[in-house]
């Protein structure tokens, strides 16, 4: 029985370090610029066959979701500022892009990849839009008082302005165009926050 027992513990374990170097492989694969691998890439990646993927998966899009999970299990938390609403708007505009820029360089991969794919996968189109939604709310929180006395639109305008794809835009030049960017982006939303109902 202890033989037995060891031998499916083993299995186990064997299955997790498999299960996770396809994870991992998928990741580097969408960090090369691969965001619609082959399985074929994926195995070669991960030192397995083709046919072994679909023992730890049970298809494409469920790798495709494992691993948009395990990203964005890890990145999420990181969509947090440390200040509070009652902070000046400029203050509080440097903190959210400063979090965004980490946010970027940590996870701009993954969500580059989520919606490269989620056109096909009805979860991570799902996982995506609660990335957006929670982004969304901590800005609502943030910028509250701004929020009061806005013209409307303008949480949908400092929405769009913290997105993903703006910032793979503002990521697309020089680090000094990307600087004279960030500083055109803050005095932006600081115009946006700032421009009160007539």
């Amino acid at each position: 029985m202890a033989l037995e027992n060891e031998f499916v513990d083993g299995r186990h374990a064997r299955r997790a370090v498999n299960r996770e170097s396809v994870l991992a492989a998928m990741e580097s694969l969408w960090r090369e610029g691969n965001y619609d691998p082959s399985t074929a890439d994926v195995a070669e990646r991960a030192g397995l066959s083709s046919r072994s993927l679909f023992r730890y998966f049970d298809d494409v899009d469920d790798l495709t979701r494992s691993a948009m999970a395990r990203l964005l299990d890890r990145y999420l938390p990181l969509a947090r500022v440390e200040i509070g609403p009652e902070r000046p708007t400029a203050e509080k505009v440097a903190a959210l892009c400063d979090m965004f820029d980490r946010l970027y360089d940590t996870a701009g991969v993954a969500a580059h990849a989520a919606r490269v794919t989620l056109h096909r996968s009805p979860l991570v189109a799902a996982r995506v839009e609660e990335a957006r939604t929670q982004v969304r709310r901590g800005i609502t929180t943030l910028f509250a008082p701004e929020l009061a006395h806005c013209v409307p639109g303008t949480l949908d305008v400092v929405a769009a302005l913290m997105s993903f794809e703006a910032w793979e835009l503002l990521h697309q030049g020089s680090a000094r165009d990307q600087q004279t960017a960030r500083r055109g982006l803050e005095h932006a939303l600081i115009a946006v926050l700032t421009k009160e109902t007539p």
